[in-house]
C-alpha cells in the first residue's frame, strides 16, 4: 500500500506500526538498548539498614531484564548516609 502523496506531491512514507518501534534498538549518549521497553523506578524495599541492595532486589531487575525489558531503574536512592529517607533506603555512596 502506498502512502498519500505529500503537497509537493511525492510519496510521504507511512510511520512503522508503533509496536513494531517498541523493538527497535534506541541509542541515547552512547548507550544503546536492545528496545524501548522501560520499567520505571518502582518501590521494591530491597535493601539493608545499611543501604546496601539485598539478594531479592538484585533478583527482580535480573528477571525483568531477563523477561525482555532493556532497562530497569531502580528507585529511592541516596547518595550519603544523611540523605536517606527512611532506613532501608538504597546507598549508592
Amino acid at each position: 500500500e502506498q502512502a498519500p502523496p505529500s503537497a509537493a506531491g511525492s510519496p510521504v512514507p507511512s510511520p512503522a506500526p508503533p509496536t513494531r518501534l517498541l523493538f527497535i534498538p534506541l541509542a541515547l549518549r552512547g548507550l544503546t538498548l536492545r528496545n524501548r521497553v522501560i520499567k520505571a523506578a518502582t518501590f521494591e524495599a530491597g535493601c539493608d539498614a545499611a543501604g546496601a541492595p539485598q539478594p531479592s532486589l538484585i533478583a527482580h531487575h535480573q528477571e525483568v531484564a531477563a523477561g525482555g525489558t532493556a532497562l530497569t531503574v531502580v528507585a529511592y536512592a541516596a547518595v550519603s548516609p544523611d540523605g536517606k529517607s527512611f532506613g532501608t533506603q538504597l546507598l549508592m555512596a
